[in-house]
């Protein structure tokens, strides 16, 4: 995988390389959900997503809210600028605490995953938001799951 999967499909199917679709593409970044869903997720994303990127001055005139899930690798991932731990369902993280203070609060995390306490990712649900009269979805939110109801 990586870059020398992306450069021979690059070649062989003469798709864009990666300079390429970083100098013309816009690449969306979404504070990312580590934890329970919280007001200051959806209020940091409208605003950095949504607002900020707005170059008209034209007032909304309505948004659809749209819901999908994707499926993903099951697996606990290290969010560097948060240092925290992410890829843990969203329903369950608020047993723990995420934050890596110590070799000690990375074998608690791992232990509480292993009894089951907390579980880690299956699907992503993600909310986008189409603003009528545009073309371009917003994306809003991305939590993962478990699938447990």
């Amino acid at each position: 995988g990586g870059r020398q999967l992306l450069f021979a499909l690059n070649q062989k199917l003469n798709i864009p390389s990666l300079r390429t679709l970083r100098t013309n593409s816009t690449f969306t970044s979404i504070m990312p959900t580590i934890g329970p869903i919280c007001n200051k997720q959806f209020d940091h994303n409208i605003q950095t997503v949504v607002l900020d990127t707005r170059s008209d001055l034209l007032p909304l005139c309505g948004v659809s809210f749209m819901i999908n899930e994707i499926a993903l690798e099951e697996m606990a991932v290290h969010f560097r600028k948060f240092n925290k731990v992410g890829g843990l369902c969203w329903k369950h993280s608020h047993v723990i605490n995420l934050v890596l203070h110590t070799y000690n609060s990375t074998v608690s995390i791992a232990q509480e995953i292993h009894d089951g306490h907390v579980h880690l990712r299956k699907e992503l649900t993600v909310i986008g938001l189409l603003c009528f009269g545009e073309d371009e979805i917003y994306p809003i939110l991305a939590a993962p799951t478990c699938k447990t109801e």
